[in-house]
């Protein structure tokens, strides 16, 4: 399979050697660099020309709030009396929360900052009646899933502790890791990395080598690995059975449930960090330097088999082959090839690896002259698939969609279908009802903007063929059905309105035949429309697609409608979509009109992702 090209940064220099690279909910790439992070945000182009430039444009990310420090005045007093300032602040770690986008921040000066999905910072957290080695963190991460409707973030400190705060920086509680040790024995044992990809573990790495096993819902925690003098760089949970731990001497295979070991000693000399990868089916792969590694139990479960991982060791040392032969035809000195950070898709499909090639020798580099490269590996082998808890929509399903070299998932025959395979029928298509029951803003996040399978497939197709029509009849079916069962609820023109072009957008009966002519207002202009007389087809009587997102006014005047509310956009505040370049009222921006309940959650609730291809809207 022929691999994408690379995207190339230049003039940057990274902040750390390792982990230094993030994937967004989004499908944007964050990287840990000096003085302000980068961003690779995901872009939408029709025509990708098989080039990582055309699906992410890098720019400079500057964080709010990244020097505040609530140890400013404290440090001086702690331990060193001769120590009168602080080093300027600045990003150390970056953690992402794939449920809602949520950033988590570790600075040098042992600060944990917390930024929502659109880098907003919330606030530094902190627990004012601890101690002051209780306070300083030295590693991060979020919760897989919600506790209790809430999303956790927990935090290590410098006394063995695992502190948990809630996504919006409240205090939640405090657990000791190391529980047989009084709370004196505990000081200066720092907990340095925290992973929790299982809701039912949290494994940790403190700063003397050893691996603590905490079960967060029983409550209670287990040395795997003792302490020693080899760095612990990695840990992973495989087939949520087997704790898999990555030292510079060897590596260790745990089992949660039986508490046996099993090690494999580092025969090479090389003591570079290595990069663990859990790909599809629970295989982990083990990245060091071009060559990739398949780890593996033997059947009888007593020993660990390593072989070399074809696929994605021949993606690299291809990239690595091509360096030398144009920098290095002669073979007259060695080559590096150094990953400086990798991480998985939401969904699992691809594999994003931030590397660099240069020869092997000491050599002062400005930043100028710095440059990295990110490339994207496909993980599944020639074909990929929309999981089932719809991780990964938008950017990343088009993302995906390019790394397998235009193939559809494999599991397309599940999808509506594409415009090849789709053929519009006369027969109107079976509506799933759902429970009308709760509020509407309950509907819509439970069965129209999260779970609606269906609904997420077309947004998808909309980055490969024109499905927008499919999309608002789908949706109008869903909003249509909602407001029919509260119609006694509805009495704002502007709500009527809305549910009038819903129901001629679906081919129903309006359910306000009597409705007058509707104001609606502008900034600079206000005009009247009749929404019960659409320009409708001559011969059909049916709405003609051209017309389903114009509307002419009563004074004669042609406008756009919202492509969320179907009412025409007089206001200048507007956002849109950048693949399908509709546009939809901002509501946070137009004070113009009355908006009634139906049309202002509506607004409210799709005011920052598209309906038409789960992509984060764009201001104008």
């Amino acid at each position: 399979m022929k691999l994408l090209k690379d995207l190339v940064l230049f003039r940057r220099e990274l902040e750390n050697w390792y982990d230094v690279l993030t994937w967004l909910p989004n499908g944007s790439l964050l990287i840990n660099t000096q003085n302000e992070l980068t961003l690779c945000q995901a872009i939408f182009k029709k025509n990708v020309e098989k080039s990582l430039k055309n699906l992410y444009f890098v720019k400079n990310l500057k964080l709010g709030n990244i020097e505040s420090n609530k140890f400013e005045f404290e440090y001086d007093t702690f331990e060193n009396t001769l120590l009168n300032s602080v080093p300027q602040s600045y990003v150390k770690r970056v953690k992402t929360n794939f449920i809602n986008g949520y950033l988590g921040v570790l600075t040098n000066n042992c600060n944990v900052l917390i930024y929502n999905n659109e880098f907003e910072f919330i606030g530094n957290l902190d627990h004012d009646s601890k101690a002051l080695q209780e306070r300083i963190y030295h590693s991060l991460s979020w919760s897989p899933e919600s506790v209790e409707k809430e999303n956790l973030l927990v935090v290590g400190n410098e006394c063995g502790q695992l502190i948990f705060f809630n996504e919006n920086g409240k205090y939640v509680k405090t657990v000791s890791l190391l529980q047989e040790k009084n709370k004196n024995d505990c000081k200066n044992i720092w907990v340095t990395d925290i992973m929790w990809d299982y809701m039912k573990y949290i494994c940790c790495i403190l700063s003397d080598n050893s691996v603590i096993l905490y079960n967060f819902e029983a409550g209670f925690s287990t040395i795997v690995k003792p302490a020693n003098r080899f760095h612990v760089s990695e840990i992973k949970i495989v087939k949520n059975n087997f704790l898999l731990i990555n030292c510079t001497n060897e590596l260790i295979f745990y089992s949660i449930e039986t508490g046996s070991l099993l090690k494999h000693t580092n025969h090479d000399n090389n003591y570079e960090p290595c990069n663990v990868i859990i790909a599809e089916n629970d295989q982990p792969y083990l990245l060091s330097d071009v060559r990739v590694f398949k780890l593996n139990l033997a059947d009888e479960g007593n020993a660990i088999e390593i072989s070399t991982a074809p696929m994605l060791s021949e993606a690299l040392l291809k990239k690595y082959n091509k360096w030398n032969t144009i920098y290095n035809p002669n073979k007259q000195y060695n080559t590096n090839f150094s990953i400086h950070g990798c991480c998985k898709s939401p969904d699992g499909s691809m594999l994003a690896v931030l590397y660099n090639i240069d020869r092997n020798s000491l050599k002062y580099k400005t930043t100028s002259e710095y440059h990295y490269r990110i490339s994207l590996i496909p993980l599944n082998g020639s074909t990929w698939e929309v999981k089932s808890d719809l991780k990964g929509a938008g950017f990343l399903w088009y993302q995906a969609y390019n790394c397998y070299n235009g193939k559809l998932p494999r599991n397309v025959d599940t999808f509506p279908g594409s415009a090849e395979q789709h053929k519009e029928t006369q027969d109107e298509e079976k509506v799933v009802l759902h429970d009308t029951s709760c509020s509407f803003r309950t509907y819509l996040r439970k069965h129209v903007l999260k779970n609606n399978l269906e609904l997420k497939k077309l947004q998808f197709l909309s980055f490969i063929e024109d499905s927008k029509l499919r999309i608002v009849k789908k949706y109008c079916q869903l909003v249509y059905h909602y407001a029919i069962e509260h119609l006694a609820e509805i009495t704002n023109p502007l709500d009527k309105a809305c549910v009038t072009a819903m129901a001629q957008n679906i081919g129903s009966e309006t359910p306000f035949p009597s409705l007058q002519d509707t104001l609606m207002r502008g900034k600079f202009i206000s005009e009247t429309f009749d929404f019960n007389m659409q320009n409708k087809d001559n011969i059909t009587g049916e709405i003609e697609s051209e017309n389903i997102f114009k509307i002419v006014s009563i004074e004669g005047h042609e406008w756009m409608r919202c492509s969320i509310t179907f009412l025409p956009l007089l206001s200048p505040a507007l956002k849109y979509c950048p693949v399908t370049k509709l546009r939809m009222l901002d509501i946070k921006r137009d004070n113009e009109n009355d908006y009634g309940w139906l049309t202002k959650t509506l607004l409210e609730e799709c005011n920052s992702i598209s309906i038409y291809a789960d992509v984060n809207l764009e201001c104008i």
